[in-house]
């Protein structure tokens, strides 16, 4: 049978509970009072903890402690980790903001400017300078001839001439002189001849011209048959008709009309080709006094400075000679046929100028102005027969 517990009371104050210890056991130790646990701060979301943290309260007995169970120890406080470095998010393809960069203040110049290597300017290549040599040579020098003495060797030679002469003979070196340069001696200038020998043609031939002049001989010829129809006397009653001259020129009008527009679009070309007629006689003539100098120096030289056992060169300088003397006779003979050409496209050119461009159309218009009456008076008929007889003559100087 169990022992009967024993309870103690005294000394136990009022309110305070003791432990009944049951079956004769020894009093268990009184457990210490358990600090509360610390309260630690959650952080959400990464940030940073606050830094302050909680206060702690004035009695430091009644600071809370973490509550260890099963008997471990008690867990390492977690050490506080830096928060993520945060980076800036670029939406729509758009350029970050840069961090504004502090520029350090600039350095003091040294007391010593730095030193820079002198620029070496470029060598200019110099071409060596060829020192005359000490053997003695041969100086070679052209013809001097005088104008007297061209003169007296072809007596009445015109004094352009003689000047030319002159020069060209100049420029010849007598040992320089070959077979070769005395067979081509003053072609250059022949061929020149030639070349505005094709102008020449080409401006006297012009086709304008020589349709003008036909233009003008059917005008002059419509224009008389109308000074006819103008002289006749008009006739009288049933015959009135036969002679009435408005009806000859209402005839002949559409063929005038032609004839003055074919005209008017002819002056321009007959005027220009009649001055370059005028600038190419200018240019043969200087031609011709080259030629003519050329054929003297030939003839000189073969007579005169070339070696007579140098048969060849001077057979070739006389063919020459020859040659060039007859060009500059056919330079000549041209000129006067040029000149008349000239003549001609500048009669030409008159003729359509006064006759047709300033004399006709006031005419044409004066026979409109008489024939609008229903019977023309002699003396408006006298009148018109006078200004066609005017232009008649003008049509034909």
């Amino acid at each position: 049978m169990p022992e009967e517990s024993e309870t103690k009371t005294s000394g136990v104050t009022p309110g305070e509970r003791k432990v009944t210890v049951i079956g004769g056991g020894q009093k268990p130790p009184e457990p210490k009072p358990e600090a509360p646990p610390e309260r630690k701060v959650t952080v959400i979301g990464g940030g940073s903890p606050p830094s302050q943290p909680f206060a702690k309260p004035a009695d430091a007995s009644q600071e809370r402690k973490p509550t260890v169970i099963g008997g471990g120890q008690k867990p390492p406080e977690p050490k506080p980790e830096a928060p993520p470095e945060r980076k800036v998010t670029v939406m729509g393809g758009s350029k970050p903001v840069e961090t504004p960069k502090v520029s350090q203040p600039a350095s003091p110049p040294t007391a010593i400017p730095p030193r820079t290597a002198p620029t070496q300017p470029t060598p200019v290549k110099t071409m060596p300078v060829k020192q005359a040599t000490a053997i003695a040579g041969e100086v070679r020098k052209g013809v001097e001839v005088t104008r007297e003495e061209l003169l007296k060797y072809e007596p009445g030679t015109p004094p352009d001439v003689l000047e030319e002469a002159q020069r060209i003979l100049k420029g010849v070196i007598i040992k320089l002189l070959t077979d070769a340069k005395g067979v081509q001696w003053g072609d250059e200038r022949q061929r020149a001849y030639g070349e505005l020998t094709e102008k020449s043609l080409k401006l006297v031939g012009l086709k304008q011209a020589q349709d003008s002049g036909r233009h003008l001989t059917r005008l002059f010829t419509l224009l008389n048959e109308i000074n006819e129809a103008l002289s006749k006397k008009p006739a009288k009653g049933l015959f009135r008709k036969l002679n009435d001259p408005r009806e000859e020129f209402d005839e002949r009008k559409p063929e005038l009309d032609q004839l003055r527009g074919l005209l008017e679009q002819a002056l321009p070309e007959i005027a220009k080709a009649e001055a370059e007629l005028l600038a190419l006689a200018d240019e043969f003539n200087k031609l011709a006094i080259a030629i003519d100098a050329e054929s003297l120096a030939a003839r000189y030289l073969a007579d005169k400075l070339v070696d007579k056992d140098k048969t060849r060169l001077i057979q070739a300088l006389e063919d020459r000679g020859a040659s060039l003397t007859k060009t500059a006779a056919n330079i000549r003979h041209g000129m006067v046929v040029r000149a008349q050409a000239e003549s001609n496209l500048r009669i030409l050119k008159l003729q359509i100028t006064e006759g047709v461009r300033n004399a006709l159309p006031g005419w044409i218009e004066s026979v409109i102005i008489v024939f609008q009456q229903p019977i023309p008076t002699e003396t408006d008929l006298y009148g018109l027969r006078a200004g066609l007889g005017d232009i008649l003559q003008r049509l034909t100087k």
